[in-house]
């Protein structure tokens, strides 16, 4: 290898220049090839957007070939064909969670590590969903709202319902775009649901790996768009951020950017959890709001307020899709009673 470089830099510079500077010439190659990004320097490994495809064959356990099966990897899908194989090609290498589904078959996980090249999966089986025909999707509610609370922060919230005496289990949960798992919670109703904080749009395909612990599974996505995130926040006027009130019934006062379908306001007091706001329902079309015994002031103590409008509520095939928005807090304190 060192005669090869030899050689180009006789080439290059002439014999004299190497004859004098052939370690140098050798030490500034290196270095070039190391900051090009073909070499990871600290983890020894190559780089530079290194890639792998995966494939294999999705059967039954009687080892019959499954023809239209989806097989998801981050934002990537194939549909097995009539032998039950597919192929899902320039994925980088890295860990990810692969999502087979098939409306005749309980949806199955696998985790894995694409390795650079040629990936097999082997034969999958995957195991007829006997119970699944009997929930469908109205039966479990399902909802996604979106709730933006900064100029660049969102709340995405998914749920399901448990149909009636057939109880969800805690393997539930949803897969994002980029293959991250969040799993469904159930505090104390039969409301299963998450709440994700993000700091970007992350549109793409949600998919609901719903399992239930009668062993029947439900599985289904919904695609999220750019516009989706695209929500204007209300503008809170007064009490002012970091003022000072002399009453126990101050007059809240904001704007929104359009009538929304319904709007609360929120307060409490600052050192309090935000689960502890008292919601308080206001006209859809008043943008000022007196506040009376529905919450009690106190002298000397300090609060925080917002509003939070729900701007619209729509079906995207049998998912409740919900656009909200909440302001950032303000606060203020109460003092000087007459």
């Amino acid at each position: 290898m060192e005669n090869k470089l030899e050689n180009l830099g006789e080439r290059l510079f002439g014999g004299d220049f190497m004859k004098r500077n052939s370690f140098l010439f050798v030490l500034i190659v290196a270095l070039v090839f190391l900051l090009s990004g073909c070499v990871d320097f600290l983890s020894g490994s190559f780089s530079g957007g290194k890639t792998g495809s995966i494939n294999g064959k999705i059967i039954t356990h009687e080892r019959d070939p499954i023809k239209g099966a989806t097989v998801s990897v981050a934002e990537k899908t194939s549909t097995t064909n009539q032998e039950g194989l597919f192929q899902i090609e320039e994925l980088k290498v890295g860990e990810y969670i692969v999502v087979i589904s098939h409306e005749e078959y309980a949806t199955k996980t696998l985790e894995l590590y694409v390795e650079e090249s040629s990936n097999s999966l082997g034969k999958i089986k995957l195991t007829k969903a006997e119970g699944d025909s009997q929930i469908e999707l109205s039966d479990i509610s399902p909802e996604l709202t979106i709730l933006k609370f900064n100029q660049n922060r969102w709340q995405m919230i998914f749920a399901v319902y448990e149909p009636g005496e057939i109880e969800i289990s805690e393997e539930s949960r949803i897969v994002t775009p980029k293959g991250e798992t969040l799993n469904l919670q159930n505090p104390h109703t039969n409301r299963w649901s998450i709440w994700w904080n993000i700091s970007s749009i992350n549109s793409g395909e949600y998919i609901f790996d719903i399992k239930f612990k009668n062993g029947t599974n439900k599985s289904f996505s919904v695609n999220i768009e750019n516009e989706d995130f695209e929500i204007e926040l209300p503008t809170l006027i007064s009490p002012e951020n970091g003022g000072i009130i002399g009453t126990l019934n101050p007059i809240f006062k904001f704007e929104l950017p359009k009538e929304p379908e319904g709007n609360r306001l929120r307060i409490g007091k600052k050192e309090a959890s935000t689960s502890e706001d008292e919601w308080i329902l206001l006209p859809t079309d008043e943008y000022k709001f007196t506040l009376t015994d529905e919450f009690e002031l106190e002298e000397g103590k300090q609060y925080k307020w917002t509003v939070q409008p729900a701007y619209s509520s729509f079906y995207r095939g049998q998912i409740l899709i919900s656009k909200r928005a909440k302001a950032p807090y303000f606060y203020f304190t109460v003092e000087d009673l007459d």
